[in-house]
């Protein structure tokens, strides 16, 4: 064999080696991506975990104050056997979506109650302090479907007309939206909901123990109630029972 075609051989040779080698680096590289991927999402989910534990236990702690709030509207049983309390602002897409669902769950549920938290993330406060201006009224309730079911701008204007819509007293409502009481309200609502790591709405506390971010069909919805009542019911089983050793003791 001639030298040339010795080191033709020998640079095909390499060249097949330098190919192989780079194809096997490049596929190692592949499988490294992937794998750093599946690492990173399995951290974040981790940690959303983690997250999600921390905001329960501080929940957990706040029950008391959470369900037993007495100044903020509400739909529902006032002596209901589970509260839910419902963060929400009327310019989210995702709440006016599924408001409806809300309604539809106190309709089909005579033991429940919902607490409404006015909570405008978008820094407009001036719905809510129409919603809340109903509310002294007694007409919340109203006032909130008909704001969620309005298509378009919210201005002043729209406000009003949706107030004369529902017969309220035009005078006391316009006074009402600039009463101080309501302006601590909404802040009141936006301290409680940073303090428990609320960041976005719709955001819905049930009995205390669950939480159900963004917008939720009617069937989780019934589901969470459920699994939550038969939590309590569980809970409440472990207080009323008495022990062997302590019932003995009573009947000797």
């Amino acid at each position: 064999m001639s030298n040339k075609v010795l080191t033709i051989l020998v640079f095909i040779s390499l060249a097949l080696g330098g190919f192989a080698t780079w194809k096997h680096l490049y596929k190692d590289a592949e499988e490294m991506a992937k794998l750093t991927v599946d690492g990173m999402q399995k951290i974040q989910a981790r940690e959303a975990q983690e997250e999600k534990a921390k905001q329960l236990e501080l929940i957990k702690a706040r029950a008391d104050e959470i369900n037993a709030d007495k100044e903020s509207p509400f739909a529902g049983n006032p002596d209901a056997d589970l509260t839910i309390v419902y963060f929400f602002d009327y310019r989210c897409g995702y709440c006016r979506k599924g408001d409806h669902v809300v309604d539809a769950l106190v309709e089909a549920d005579p033991k429940l109650k919902v607490i409404y938290k006015e909570y405008p993330i978008f820094q407009d406060a001036m719905i809510a302090s129409a919603a809340l201006a109903a509310h002294k009224q007694g007409q919340y309730v109203p006032m909130h479907r008909a704001l969620m079911a309005h298509n378009g701008s919210y201005g002043k204007e729209t406000l009003f007309n949706i107030a004369k819509e529902l017969k309220l007293d035009m005078d006391a409502f316009e006074k009402d939206m600039k009463d101080p009481s309501i302006k601590a309200m909404i802040e009141k609502n936006h301290q409680m909901a940073e303090s428990l790591g609320i960041q976005a709405t719709p955001m819905f506390i049930v009995g205390a123990s669950m939480v159900l971010p963004g917008s939720v069909g009617i069937d989780e919805f019934e589901a969470a109630v459920r699994k939550v009542r038969e939590e309590l019911a569980g809970e409440s089983k472990k207080h009323t029972e008495i022990p062997h050793e302590t019932k003995d003791k009573k009947e000797s």
